[in-house]
């Protein structure tokens, strides 16, 4: 076989996922209970539930600002010296 061949034989989707459950051992292995400290790289058996909100107020995830592309000319990175203006809020959910 010359030696990049191997490459030139492409499977397809469902054939390479047949392949790939065949050659690994999905099925759940024992569960061990570890300190914090050694769960480094492991993987839960079973998920983690706060008894807490966290944070304790409603946060967005999409917090931040809008500006006008022509109004950041000449600006850097360092603090923001001078002042700020808003003209409007809007919300997550506007369109």
């Amino acid at each position: 076989m010359r030696e990049q061949e191997q490459f030139l034989h492409v499977l397809d989707r469902d054939e390479a996922e047949r392949r790939f459950r065949a050659a690994i051992n999905s099925t759940p292995t024992q569960v061990e209970r570890v300190p914090v400290e050694a769960a480094l790289g492991r993987v839960l058996a079973v998920d983690v539930q706060s008894s807490v909100d966290v944070p304790s107020f409603d946060r967005a995830n999409v917090d931040g600002f809008a500006v006008v592309a022509d109004s950041t000319y000449g600006a850097s990175e360092a603090p923001c010296v001078g002042q700020v203006s808003s003209v409007g809020l809007l919300s997550a959910r506007s369109e």
